[in-house]
């Protein structure tokens, strides 16, 4: 009877170190496949935490940018109120750029091209406030003068051009702003536009790209 009891309690307790192997095996494949889960948890999140970085210093610059376009706007009106409530300074809002105007009489006198004195001193002022927009900010400084529409700038003398006037007078400006105001020549480019574009009359307008963002939110 002992023997007959042993037996089946041995073939038992085979049967059921048996069931213990297989979960112990069960649990060590499933160890295996929850570390294979967080390592593989682990390397995607090393993916996206650049791609989010990135996304999110994409919608700070922006931000930063017209931040500092506006304050550098705000400085320059209070810089040249005097010129901006005389409508010598001006401000002009187009799709994808900002245009300041400047009437030629700040800067020339009749149908020279050489930067006066007191326009030497005005460029001076403007470029410290241009210093402030981010290092990446292009300038076109455009020139607009019409000849024949102001004979008496030119009766002691044969008349010029409009073209050689605004030519010269916008290249006059742009060397101005690279050796004495210190914007770097690669964001400047100068033009002559005669007498074209005749609202605002004679004129130099340097416009600012909207190469980074920085002046889509600017007001008029």
């Amino acid at each position: 009877m002992l023997v007959k009891g042993v037996l089946p309690a041995r073939s038992q307790n085979a049967h059921l170190m048996e069931r213990v192997s297989r979960l112990e095996t069960a649990a060590q494949t499933v160890s295996s496949e929850r570390a294979s889960l967080e390592q593989a948890k682990s390397h995607l999140l090393e993916q996206c935490n650049p791609a989010q970085a990135q996304s999110s210093t994409v919608g700070k610059e922006p931000e930063h940018d017209r931040q500092v376009e506006q304050q550098a706007r705000k400085d320059m009106s209070d810089t040249f109120a005097d010129q901006v409530a005389a409508g010598d300074v001006w401000f002009e809002q187009r799709p994808g750029s900002l245009a300041i105007g400047i009437r030629e009489r700040v800067l020339f006198n009749g149908d020279h091209t050489e930067v006066t004195w007191k326009g030497r001193r005005f460029l001076k002022a403007f470029a410290e406030n241009l210093k402030h927009l981010p290092a990446d900010q292009s300038y076109e400084v455009a020139g607009y003068f019409d000849a024949s529409a102001s004979p008496e700038k030119t009766s002691a003398r044969k008349p010029r051009s409009g073209w050689d006037v605004s030519a010269r007078r916008a290249a006059s400006v742009a060397r101005y702003l690279e050796d004495e105001g210190g914007i770097a020549g690669a964001q400047l480019s100068a033009a002559g536009f005669s007498r074209y574009r005749p609202e605002g009359g004679d004129r130099i307008e340097v416009v600012l790209s909207d190469n980074s963002e920085a002046l889509k939110t600017a007001k008029r």
